[in-house]
């Protein structure tokens, strides 16, 4: 018999311990591509409820599964507050990553913002980035006012790493803006402490986004 494993959390590999894939079940052919599907839990139990939600979403319905809608549910189901959800779904905009889904994390809605940027590296550009950059900040640190407890803890690191970028990115503005050779010092130093942080979370994305912003600032 073929068996399908969607892993919830991949916390046997070392190499995947890290990769906090909090999304929805999207591999949407599996009802006729499989004879069974196993949903293996992982120590994140609360945060795993995300998957195993829309994975029973699917099995119910497979032929009127929808990826987007489902996650959407199982956000609200799981979070139980609407704000604390949506800081979720940005934390997993970023966190997003599966060995099944190969380039799934090149699609996070910040690439075409920070590469964008560059595109016209106005003040105006500067001030809407930086107001972006704020509210992700402020994503990031909503787990710890979460209704539901267990699933800050299962979140703190990728969300403590979220926050980091952001603050990173903030930096980047502000060494671009108003240059000195302590913004970029402080700013150099500060990668260099959410990259203590193993949680994965946006790639190298806002780190070169930034040290594009400190080798500008030099110019």
């Amino acid at each position: 018999m073929r068996w399908f494993s969607e892993l919830v959390h991949r916390c046997r590999d070392l190499g995947m311990r890290f990769v906090f894939g909090v999304s929805p079940l999207e591999l949407c052919y599996l009802d006729t591509a499989c004879e069974g599907i196993v949903l293996n839990g992982a120590l994140q139990a609360e945060a795993g409820k995300f998957a195993f939600n829309t994975a029973a979403q699917y099995m119910r319905d497979p032929q009127s599964y929808d990826p987007e809608k489902a996650w959407g549910k199982a956000l609200l189901e799981v979070c139980g507050d609407s704000e604390d959800a949506e800081a979720v779904k940005a934390l997993a905009d970023l966190a997003r990553r599966s060995p099944l889904l190969p380039g799934h994390e090149h699609k996070t809605v910040w690439r075409p913002v920070l590469e964008g940027f560059w595109q016209n590296p106005s003040a105006e550009a500067a001030k809407d980035l930086r107001a972006r950059l704020r509210r992700l900040l402020e994503d990031a640190r909503r787990p710890q006012h979460f209704k539901n407890s267990a699933l800050a803890r299962d979140l703190r690191p990728w969300s403590t790493k979220l926050g980091g970028w952001a603050k990173v990115g903030l930096m980047g503005l502000a060494a671009l803006q108003s240059p000195s050779e302590a913004r970029i010092t402080d700013l150099l130093e500060e990668i260099y402490r959410v990259r203590e942080n193993f949680a994965w979370v946006g790639g190298d994305l806002f780190e070169l986004f930034a040290r594009r912003c400190a080798a500008q600032s030099c110019c």
